[in-house]
């Protein structure tokens, strides 16, 4: 990182523990991938995350974060790797697939 990083602040909403548990992962590991990916650093408590870096590596944080976010639908899970996913991809993954991104627990 360079000596002056930009940082954001980004507010999580609704609180919801369950999102925030399943967006950072056991023992943030969510948090430190994302933030090795993209050579940033993340800080948050509770629904408040401030992302310091690289004002585009910082952009991307900021969309994996919402993206990691948002509801899932009931009887989902998400996906391993789906970090990696959502970044190389940009933000979220797309495909001709309807949610790559999740899949149906049996």
């Amino acid at each position: 990182m360079n000596e002056h990083p930009d940082s954001l602040d980004l507010l999580l909403e609704p609180e919801d523990n369950e999102r925030l548990r399943n967006t950072c992962g056991q023992l943030d590991e969510h948090l430190r991938q994302m933030e090795r990916r993209l050579g940033i650093e993340i800080s948050n408590r509770g629904n408040f995350f401030r992302l310091f870096g690289a004002p585009e590596a910082v952009r991307a944080g900021r969309e994996v974060l919402q993206g990691l976010f948002r509801p899932v639908p009931t009887k989902c899970s998400v996906r391993r790797g789906c970090i990696s996913s959502c970044r190389s991809r940009g933000s979220r993954p797309t495909s001709s697939r309807k949610s790559p991104e999740f899949r149906k627990q049996r």
